[in-house]
This record gives structure tokens, C-alpha cells and sequence, in this order.
């Protein structure tokens, strides 16, 4: 192995202690397929949560006053108990259902109020409340809604049970559904292509992880010949996961206006935790295989939407942070290693995946823009990325798009030579 320094050395040995074949690949989406049975204590929750669709979107009695009414009998002393003995899996599906539960309350009724939009404290059902900060505690995660807990573990597949095993090839358009949907329809066929195309992406991204990983470990054994084959896998990778993307963001899949008003609005959080520091929600900037293509390629984070990717990691799972230490540490080598070939090949193959990632973001700018911008009309509040902002003063969708332009900007400085 060359000759590198204790700290990178480290990192790498936790990248490859148990195997070369990669099984963290797979790390940014759960070993089983979600929806594992949870014990007795929690079936009012799972109850309630077949009702949230009629009550977030056209009931004027709102979330509030059913989750109030359902949840008030529950011995939440029991669930609070039983949570100590749920293993990882159950303590997704946990923490999934009590999330869902938490942000419909947040929002109570779609389309959202002014008010509710504006909110930054809000005083949750104590038989909800408790629960979801216990496990999101033991999970070690921010109390809000995360891509974890709503998107990563909301899925099923057609020919499979919960809790099975599975490949990630089979995670497919075809073959995903939702798991739980908190709107109606017809807003729940469209909240499910939205939800699915980033689990598509993670599932095409596991393939992008297992190259990188493959690729860390031949610079670092120095076997050259192997990093130009590898490259290859890469860059199909890279395109796979912008196909999902592309396939399933589209006007004659999800509507604009609706998108805008109805199937966005939950994902937000915008609530302060117990430091005063406003939360943010759910994103795409939490999605794993993005996180990791960004460290091993060192794009630079200087733009805002550069920042606030890496602030994202934060939402992430605690063993998924330290992956893209792990990653971050070992990409200074490699990036030395790109910068120092003298393979031709290597070098456009390099450019070949940083060129995709720009067109990837190219595509991600100008469908943002598209649907920020859709029925922003009457001064209504704007959120993105769990942020919110008053229609009033500010058009959210010249914003994004001006920060994705510099995104965009700084992701070609990453671009070698030829």
C-alpha cells in the first residue's frame, strides 16, 4: 500500500476491514425491505396513520384534532417500554410511522395556512411526542422528518414481504411501491413517483458506490490497469441514477401546481429543536449515493447549496456519516491520483462521470425551476429543502435557480485536464 498518513490509513481499513466486495455499498438504504411488525402497543398508531390521508388534504377538521382524539387512550408507558426492545428494522419501521404521524400534525391541513407555514414551536400530543423523540434518539437522529424516516424506509416491493431480503437490482420502477402514503388521490400516485425516484436513485446508486469503493481500494493497492475498467462501471452508474431521476420528475407524472401546494408542503419541517436552531426537513440533499460522489470526485462546497449538502449529513444515520468520513479522507488520495495519471484514458473517463453529474444537475435545475415556480401566484409562502420564505419578497424559483447555477459552476472545477 503507498505511503499515506495515519488518518487516511485509518479510513480506509474501516472502508475495507470485513471484505473487499463491498456489502457497505448498500449503506444509504435498509438491509430488509421495510415494514417489519411492530409489537401490539403501537396498533392505534399504525390505526391512525390509514386515516391521515383523509384528514391532511380536503377535511377542514385537519390532522390536529383526529391525532388528539385517536392517540388519547394509548399507554404510551408500554410503547415507550417496548421501543427498548426493538432491533434496528423495527426501530425504522418505528420510527417511520411516528414520523409520518408527527409531520402530518406539523402540517394539520393541505393546502397549508399562512400560519402554518410561519411555524417554529408547536406543542405535539405527549403519546406521540415521547415515542418519536425516544427512538429518533436511539437512532441518533435530529427530531424532524429525515429522508431516513420517510423515503429511504417507505417502500415495498410487488413480490416480496416485508422483511425479506433483497437485491437492489430488483428496486425498479416496475416492481417499488410506497409504503405508506399520507395524501389521497389522486395526490398518492403522484407522491409515489416522487418518493420512488429517490430510492431509484439510491438503488442505481448502490452500484456507483460499490465502483468507488472498488477504485479506492485499486489506487490504494496501486493496481492501475484495474481503475480504467472500473471507471466505466462508474460512469453507467452515474447515468442510471439521472435516468431514474429524469423518469419519474416529469409534468405528466407529477403536477406542478399540485406538487407545489400539496405534495411538497409535508416534507418541510422549519420547527426549532431544544438549541433554538430551526430544523430542516426531508431532501434530496440527504440522499446518500449524491453525498458519495460528491466526497470521492472532491466537487467543492463553497456554494450555498455546496454548504448546506454537507450540513445535510447531519440528517443522516450515524454510521452513514462516518462512511462519508471514511469516503471524504480516502478521496484525498485518489484525487491526487487522478491529478498525477498519465493515462489519457483515465483522465476522459474521470471527466466522462464529472460531465454526468453536471447534466444530472443541469436537469435537477431546470425541473426545479419548473416547479417552484408553478402557481406562485397571491404572494403564497414558498418552501425548498424544509426552508421556508415569504412569497412577498422573495421568487424562490430565480433563487434555486441562481444556486444551482453556481453549484453547477463549481462542480466543473472538478474537471481534470486533458
Amino acid at each position: 500500500m503507498m505511503n499515506v498518513s495515519h488518518t487516511i490509513t485509518e479510513s480506509y481499513h474501516q472502508l475495507f476491514k470485513e471484505s473487499n466486495d463491498l456489502d457497505k455499498s448498500k449503506i444509504f438504504l435498509p438491509t430488509k425491505i421495510p415494514g417489519c411488525d411492530l409489537p401490539r402497543s403501537f396498533n392505534t398508531y399504525y390505526d391512525a396513520i390509514k386515516h391521515i390521508p383523509t384528514r391532511l388534504t380536503g377535511n377542514t377538521q385537519g390532522v390536529r384534532l383526529f391525532l388528539t382524539e385517536c392517540l388519547k387512550d394509548i399507554n404510551h408507558t408500554k410503547v415507550l417500554e417496548d421501543i427498548d426492545s426493538l432491533d434496528e428494522n423495527q426501530l425504522y419501521e418505528a420510527l417511520t410511522i411516528l414520523t409520518i404521524l408527527m409531520q402530518s400534525y406539523r402540517w394539520d391541513i393541505l393546502p397549508a395556512t399562512s400560519e402554518t407555514y410561519s411555524l417554529e414551536e408547536l406543542c405535539f400530543p405527549e403519546r406521540l411526542y415521547k415515542p418519536w423523540v425516544k427512538v429518533s434518539n436511539k437512532l441518533r437522529l435530529p427530531h424532524s422528518n429525515t429522508y431516513w424516516s420517510i423515503i429511504a424506509t417507505n417502500w415495498c416491493l410487488k413480490q416480496k414481504c416485508s422483511g425479506d431480503q433483497y437485491k437492489n437490482s430488483e428496486l425498479t420502477t416496475d416492481n417499488l411501491r410506497i409504503l405508506y402514503s399520507w395524501l389521497p388521490s389522486p395526490y398518492s400516485s403522484q407522491l409515489e413517483e416522487f418518493i420512488l425516484s429517490f430510492v431509484e436513485m439510491e438503488a442505481y446508486g448502490v452500484n456507483a458506490i460499490r465502483s468507488i469503493l472498488k477504485i479506492i481500494n485499486l489506487v490504494f493497492i496501486q493496481d492501475h490497469l484495474a481503475v480504467h475498467n472500473e471507471l466505466l462501471k462508474l460512469n453507467a452508474a452515474i447515468k442510471s441514477m439521472s435516468l431514474a431521476f429524469n423518469r419519474r420528475i416529469r409534468k405528466n407524472k407529477i403536477d406542478p401546481t399540485i406538487w407545489r401546494e400539496i405534495i411538497h408542503v409535508p416534507f418541510a419541517w422549519g420547527l426549532k429543536d431544544a438549541s433554538g436552531q430551526k430544523l430542516e426537513g426531508a431532501s434530496g440533499m440527504q440522499l446518500g449515493a449524491i453525498a458519495v460522489l460528491n466526497a470521492f470526485f472532491s466537487i467543492p462546497e463553497s456554494s450555498f447549496i455546496g454548504k448546506a449538502t454537507r450540513t445535510s449529513r447531519k440528517y443522516l444515520l450515524p454510521e452513514q456519516r462516518d462512511f462519508l468520513f471514511h469516503i471524504d479522507q480516502c478521496a484525498n488520495i485518489v484525487n491526487s491520483y487522478f491529478h498525477e495519471c498519465s493515462d489519457m484514458d483515465v483522465i476522459a473517463l474521470h471527466n466522462d462521470c464529472i460531465s454526468n453529474i453536471i447534466s444530472w444537475r443541469v436537469s435537477h435545475q431546470k425541473r426545479g425551476a419548473m416547479y417552484l415556480s408553478s402557481g406562485n401566484k397571491n404572494n403564497k409562502p414558498q418552501i425548498a429543502t424544509g426552508l421556508t420564505l415569504s412569497g412577498e419578497e422573495t421568487d424562490l424559483s430565480s433563487i434555486y435557480v441562481k444556486d444551482m447555477e453556481e453549484r453547477i459552476k463549481e462542480t466543473k472545477l472538478a474537471l481534470l485536464e486533458c
